[in-house]
């Protein structure tokens, strides 16, 4: 396999970043709004103002560094997170200023993820003949990472530090491997980039290109809020159904449910991506959203399982699928794509999660957050659905043969 090292460290890359989002907060966040003093809604409310002044500040960046080739994007993104997570590992959370070094880590953390987002542009530069191919690879990678957090939580507990200091060392090879990259691999994708005219990230001059990265706040949103709910969920409405697992450990078991089913779906999607078009994969990924209403509001075990699996799958390729679409349609236009996409992934990520806490601030309205939650992809089905901008993405330069 050509340019085996840079794909290795960027897929283990996303492993990492995978876990440090809703599935890390979904699975520790009682303990750490007990230990902080702070409500369901007050949590969500600063992680969404932290998550989307990370956001803003990565895409400021982004326009600065404008001259700066996707692969440095990427070894940017490794700092970042090796820095957050060892912020996260100092200090114990607890209330008041303790929790500074924790926001202070966050935001680092919030920084570094959009940077390291590049490497979907990357991804979609090395696997030319079929970009969406390479892409669901990429995010079944990091949808097996969305199954390393409440992993992690059962293993570890679910205080903060040793999870932080796990994927602190993760991060940390990651970012001193990334100094010994091939230069022959770093060539190529420079040449890639120069050839297509993107060695330098411009803002794009039509709407559409817009409204394109627009979508994956709905994609991402309607995922985190889902997630970073379910837990609460399990822990106040749904008792553990056998004696061998714990309260504690039984909201864990969940989590794993609908990440493993992230990454089952992705897996599943990319093996058969060389058959399908991006369109089937996304159809078919949408109408498993229904089955959010069984996941929240049946109480037997033997039925919202399996409807929560289901749900999982709504949320496992419909984001690389899309992109890969929008880069396939959009050549010129990757490395804006990729920093654009992981600005609104952002954004959607934190809203829906201050949303989801708001609405089930009350512990009886926590299976509507996960509903609603889960409803926050009904403008991008519209969006991919209607016939005027489905016409726009066939009409930009691609159509699967």
């Amino acid at each position: 396999m050509k340019h085996a090292r840079i794909q290795i460290s960027i897929l283990l890359l996303v492993l990492g970043l995978g876990s440090m989002g809703p599935p890390v907060i979904g699975a520790l966040r009682e303990s750490v709004q007990q230990e902080a003093g702070l409500s369901r809604a007050d949590l969500g409310m600063w992680v969404f103002l932290i998550g989307t002044g990370g956001s803003l500040v990565a895409m400021a960046m982004g326009v600065l560094m404008r001259r700066t080739i996707r692969p440095t994007f990427v070894r940017a993104g490794m700092f970042g997170m090796f820095a957050g997570c060892c912020l996260l590992a100092w200090v114990r959370p607890a209330p008041g200023w303790a929790l500074a070094p924790l926001a202070v880590g966050w935001l680092v953390m919030r920084i570094a993820h959009p940077l390291g987002g590049a490497s979907n542009g990357v991804f979609a530069d090395l696997w030319e003949s079929s970009p969406h191919t390479g892409i669901i690879i990429l995010h079944a990678l990091n949808a097996l990472g969305k199954v390393l957090a409440p992993l992690a939580a059962l293993l570890l507990g679910t205080a903060v530090r040793p999870t932080a200091l796990a994927f602190a060392a993760l991060f940390g090879l990651l970012a001193l491997e990334s100094l010994f990259w091939p230069r022959e691999s770093i060539r190529h994708l420079k040449e890639i980039e120069e050839g297509r005219g993107t060695g330098r990230l411009r803002l794009p001059r039509d709407p559409f290109i817009w409204a394109c990265t627009l979508q994956f706040a709905f994609i991402a949103g309607a995922e985190g809020g889902a997630v970073s709910i379910l837990g609460s969920l399990v822990t106040r409405l749904r008792p553990v159904p056998v004696e061998w697992i714990s309260p504690g450990q039984w909201p864990s078991v969940v989590l794993i449910v609908i990440t493993s089913a992230i990454f089952l779906g992705r897996t599943f999607f990319a093996v058969f991506s060389l058959r399908m078009t991006e369109r089937a994969i996304l159809r078919a990924c949408l109408t498993c959203g229904l089955f959010a209403v069984p996941a929240a509001f049946l109480r037997s075990p033997a039925l919202y399982l399996p409807s929560i699996f289901l749900t999982g799958i709504c949320f496992s390729a419909t984001w690389p699928a899309f992109f890969g679409l929008a880069a396939r349609a959009y050549p010129p236009e990757r490395t804006f794509l990729s920093l654009g996409a992981m600005f609104f992934t952002a954004i959607g990520l934190w809203g829906t999660t201050f949303v989801s806490s708001a609405i089930g601030n009350v512990d009886r309205f926590l299976p509507h957050a996960f509903v609603a939650s889960t409803a926050f992809m009904l403008p991008f089905a519209c969006f991919l659905l209607l016939p005027m901008t489905g016409r726009a993405l066939r009409g930009a330069g691609w159509r699967r043969a």
